[in-house]
């Protein structure tokens, strides 16, 4: 049964995706060199792997294993690389609330007024560790209310 406190925040699986679509072409370069041109290919495989595919390997689990859970009053965190801690909502210390505000070109909104664009919900526990939320993840809404609703409102700075 589905629950108003049940809800998970996790990245956008495109930002996964790209990066492993880039490491794909990477390899398909190195097979196509390989096969078509003259050897030594040594220089190119310690230059397509260093340069391109060992960061896109990084960014894609970064990306893709950070995860927040929320159960009741429980939050269980899933950091890049996979490594996972959870805390109680009682022990959150601070909530950072930055909202940026991006103007609209003028032919887009003819009052100039500001707007708000990114949204990121940095949390600080009480033994030193953080996690974040951002407007562009899945499941940003239902962690902003949880927020408001659950943590006290002195330990909410809007900044």
């Amino acid at each position: 049964m589905w629950e108003k406190n049940h809800f998970t925040v996790r990245n956008q699986r495109l930002v996964l995706n790209l990066c492993l679509l880039l490491i794909g072409v990477m390899v398909l370069m190195m097979v196509l060199f390989t096969i078509f041109t003259i050897p030594p290919h040594i220089v190119m495989y310690i230059v397509i792997s260093l340069f391109f595919i060992l960061p896109a390997s990084v960014a894609a689990m970064w990306s893709g294993l950070y995860k927040v859970t929320v159960d009741g009053s429980s939050i269980t965190v899933r950091r890049a690389m996979g490594f996972k801690y959870s805390l109680d909502v009682s022990e959150i210390k601070r909530v950072n609330w930055r909202k940026n505000k991006v103007r609209m070109p003028a032919w887009e909104e003819p009052s100039g007024e500001a707007q708000v664009g990114l949204e990121v919900i940095r949390i600080y526990t009480s033994s030193g560790k953080w996690f974040s939320a951002e407007t562009l993840m899945y499941g940003f809404e239902e962690m902003s209310q949880y927020i408001l609703e659950n943590v006290d409102s002195s330990k909410i700075h809007y900044i």
